[in-house]
């Protein structure tokens, strides 16, 4: 069967929808590529949790039904490659990993919206790429991904400032931004 390449989005009450079609972006498997950052625990704590909660929840549910549309047309399980760069937010992604008694508010609902994501969507990421790690932190990031239990600690590739070939075994440049050493502009991811 024919892959899409694009998706057009319906009506969708609030703020995230703006009319026009979107170009799917795909891994060389053809699963969604999603590019994203690591958290900035002060701004999530800004927002405040309700809203915060309501965007990844209507961010995840979007993309679980392109996801399904694509496994549907294509007769393949389609899933999710995430891409997040942590670009000198090792401190927060570290926190994020572990256990941390002193947790400010903005890190708290982070951890309670990620933990709500994994209990309603399990098990949507194929692999999680976490690129631009600085060296003194990729060592303990991977200690704590270690740690995790089942496939996770075998679908995150924890890379520093050198990521793009191990990046570009799994994603074409064509679907990346120009700061991963892709062809599409950085403000539009």
């Amino acid at each position: 069967r024919e892959r899409p390449t694009q998706c057009t989005p319906g009506p969708y009450p609030g703020k995230l929808h703006t009319p026009g079609p979107y170009p799917v972006l795909r891994s060389r498997d053809g699963h969604v590529v999603v590019v994203d950052q690591a958290p900035e625990f002060s701004k999530i704590s800004d927002v405040g949790q309700q809203e915060y909660n309501q965007q990844e929840l209507a961010f995840n549910e979007l993309a679980l039904l392109v996801m399904d549309a694509l496994s549907n047309r294509s007769g393949t399980l389609v899933m999710m490659c995430k891409v997040t760069d942590v670009n000198s937010r090792e401190s927060a992604l570290v926190s994020s990993l572990a256990p941390n008694p002193f947790a400010k508010a903005g890190e708290k609902q982070f951890k309670a919206t990620g933990a709500l994501m994994k209990a309603l969507y399990p098990t949507v990421t194929f692999k999680w790429f976490m690129v631009n790690l600085g060296p003194s932190y990729k060592g303990k990031i991977q200690v704590a991904i270690n740690n995790f239990g089942g496939r996770s600690k075998y679908k995150i590739m924890v890379c520093d400032s050198k990521f793009q070939a191990q990046l570009h075994k799994d994603v074409d440049p064509a679907q990346l931004p120009l700061r991963m050493g892709g062809s599409l502009p950085d403000k539009n991811i």
